[in-house]
Order: structure tokens, then C-alpha cells, then sequence
């Protein structure tokens, strides 16, 4: 069974709103499905609503999972430096994934640090 990670390789916006998204992990572009009627949380608690389904082709295999938690961890860490290789080991898993066709090639924008991380 496949591991979505809600907002970085699977999202469910309005029907319509989107016309297409990429991987926050990869940077692949993902399969859509439209117009769904279905539930869009993890557990099926959630009251079913009308939506599209953006999901990652890679989410699942065993380095995009690697590149998730370095990613996420990346995002949350305080020290510069430490940041830093995080993301130089992330840009290395993904451009040897990228080489072999796997990533979006807009997976380096994802390297960069957002505008609250710089400073």
C-alpha cells in the first residue's frame, strides 16, 4: 500500500481549481483524477465532498520516501548548515532519479529556501 503524504505528493482541492500540480517531494507532475465524490483524509472520518485527486507516480518507492523525510526535515531545521547538506543530499538523490526519468524538471525549485527560512 502506498504512503500519501497530504500537501507534498497528494492533494484533493475543488474541482477545478488546479489544472495541473507537481510533487512537493520530487517535482514530478502527478496523475490527476477529476471530479471525485469520495472521503479525503487518511482515516475515511472525513464527510465525502467533490474533488479532484493530484498523486505523485513515485509516492511509495523506497528513495521518494527518502527524499520526503529529507525534505520535511530540511524545512524544519534551524541550523543553516544543517539545512544545507540536507538539501545537497536531497539534490543528489533526486537528480540520480531524475537521470532515470523519475522527477519533474522543476525538482530543484524545490531546493531553494522559502522567503521565512532565509533569514
Amino acid at each position: 500500500m502506498t504512503t500519501y503524504r497530504i500537501g507534498w505528493d497528494i492533494l484533493f482541492p475543488d474541482p477545478g481549481e488546479l489544472d495541473s500540480w507537481n510533487c512537493r517531494t520530487c517535482g514530478a507532475p502527478c496523475d490527476v483524477q477529476r471530479n471525485l465524490f469520495a472521503c479525503t483524509d487518511k482515516y475515511g472520518a472525513a464527510p465525502k465532498r467533490l474533488h479532484d485527486k493530484f498523486a505523485c507516480p513515485n509516492a511509495g518507492k523506497d528513495w521518494h520516501g527518502q527524499a520526503y523525510k529529507l525534505h520535511s526535515a530540511a524545512e524544519g531545521m534551524p541550523s543553516a548548515r544543517v539545512r544545507q547538506l540536507m538539501l545537497e543530499d536531497l539534490d543528489e538523490l533526486l537528480v540520480m532519479h531524475a537521470a532515470e526519468g523519475a522527477c519533474g524538471s522543476s525538482f530543484r525549485s524545490l531546493l531553494r529556501p522559502s522567503q521565512n527560512e532565509t533569514g
